[in-house]
């Protein structure tokens, strides 16, 4: 009986432990659950309009995201108002009108649907045509 219940109280303490493991894991605690900015793309439409494209590490809250959370060399963004986002949510296009092929961009305030805010982003030299990735914490690499 002795070794029944050393048994028992072995197995719910191992239980337990591997519980609060996989608990911790599946709220993402100890991961990098941040929203983060990880690629945009510039695409020329027409003389004067770009599409702007910015994809995220995770589903975002689309009553957080308007054109005055872009600016364009240091201005609000103007655009067309309309905002197009992606089917699984992580992902969202706005056309802006912007005078030169090449400009520095920012953005701030997205938040995810979990509420999380992202850190601002700035990303200086943008060139129309291109793609940028995030390689590492403020580093931008074009492609």
């Amino acid at each position: 009986m002795k070794k029944l219940f050393i048994y028992i109280n072995t197995l719910l303490i191992f239980s337990l432990a591997f519980g609060a493991f996989a608990q911790t894991k599946f709220r993402g605690e100890g991961m990098d659950n941040d929203l983060e900015l990880f690629s945009l793309s510039a695409s020329s439409v027409s003389g004067s309009e770009v599409d702007l494209e910015f994809s995220f590490n995770n589903r975002l809250d689309p009553s957080s995201v308007n054109e005055s959370l872009v600016r364009i060399n240091g201005s609000e963004c103007l655009s067309s108002g309309k905002i197009t986002f992606s089917k699984d949510g992580t992902r969202f296009k706005i056309r802006a009108k912007i005078s030169s092929k090449q400009f520095s961009l920012s953005i701030s305030g997205v938040e995810s649907q979990d509420g999380i805010r992202m850190s601002p982003v700035k990303i200086d030299s943008v060139e129309v045509g291109y793609t940028y990735t995030r390689r590492s914490s403020g580093k931008w690499e074009r492609s």
